[in-house]
């Protein structure tokens, strides 16, 4: 029987059958149907202790957000979707996260590439075909992996230049040609030495060359006489580049460093997943370039370590 206790109204079966902001009705066996037509929709309280909320919906769209809910414990935690016996999400291309660097889809409509580098042999074993400036410059393991970091690549100290580019690393054949859909490309890598003296120089991102300085290519460059020893976001096109600061300075140990590039108009960088600076819009090459590790010296530089490459493409259109 409908009625008030205190501030609270209740009933067997409450009705919000108004046109705004909601429509919708709390009925007899206690399930909250609700229409939203503006913004915030449902916005619920999740108090502490609780495990979070549970929403049981038919066909339709569910935008999940934990960043402003009340209980500051719950707030940009992890949403966790449960099935029995799956969860079916379909759709093409199907991207989490907003800087689509995760993308799940069929092949035609968003591509993953990667190498965790778990070599059998030195230069072999490897999931993806990789060119190198001298096959002994590079070993699986070579000086024992990380823990967290399976599968190392390695090159040899005192030995340069120094190069990991795929494809068969002459400039006429590599895989990307920049345009109709959006590049990511990460390299997971870890500096066991900073430069000094101009010791070495490195440029990981996209590339097209492989002993020096690239001609062509989307890349992060490294070396102390440059920037202060900041990671230098990087275009280059015909040998003509945009280099920009990044106000991070390299340090020794792990790094995870990617750039993305929107059709042939934009460059964004990140480093460990977050970006830096603002994006390039300058020097985008416009002929064929590949994922690529590149260290070239005029001394004698220590050893690196590569963990890590993954790549996606998502096409304009799908092919």
């Amino acid at each position: 029987m409908p009625g008030t206790f205190g501030d609270v109204i209740y009933g067997l079966n409450v009705d919000f059958s108004g046109s705004s902001p909601v429509s919708g009705n709390i009925n007899i066996n206690g399930e909250l149907l609700v229409g939203a037509t503006v913004s915030p929709f449902i916005r619920p309280y999740v108090p502490t202790g609780s495990n979070g909320l549970i929403v049981n919906t038919g066909p339709g769209t569910i935008d999940f957000s934990l960043a402003n809910i009340p209980n500051s414990a719950l707030q940009n935690k992890t949403i966790g979707l449960i099935g029995d016996p799956f969860i079916n999400i379909s759709g093409s291309p199907i991207a989490l996260g907003s800087s689509g660097f995760s993308t799940f889809s069929l092949p035609n409509a968003a591509m993953l590439e990667f190498d965790d580098f778990l070599g059998v042999a030195q230069n072999q074993g490897y999931k993806l075909n990789w060119f190198t400036t001298e096959i002994q410059q590079w070993q699986p393991q070579g000086v024992g992996p990380d823990a967290g970091h399976p599968g190392i690549a390695t090159t040899i100290a005192n030995t340069q230049p120094a190069a990991l580019i795929l494809g068969d690393g002459n400039p006429t054949s590599l895989p990307i040609l920049l345009g109709s859909g959006n590049y990511t490309v990460n390299w997971v890598i870890k500096i066991i030495t900073l430069s000094t003296s101009s010791l070495y120089t490195l440029n990981i991102g996209l590339v097209d060359t492989k002993s020096a300085a690239q001609a062509n290519g989307v890349y992060f460059s490294y070396t102390d006489s440059v920037n202060s020893g900041h990671w230098t976001m990087t275009t280059a096109s015909a040998s003509t580049r945009t280099s920009v600061d990044s106000g991070v300075a390299a340090a020794t140990g792990w790094v995870n460093l990617g750039v993305k590039v929107v059709n042939n108009t934009s460059c964004t960088y990140f480093i460990n997943g977050a970006q830096v600076g603002s994006s390039i819009t300058t020097n985008i090459p416009s002929t064929f370039i590949s994922p690529g590790f590149v260290m070239f010296s005029g001394g004698s530089p220590p050893e690196f370590l590569i963990d890590l490459m993954y790549m996606t493409f998502v096409p304009t259109t799908p092919r």
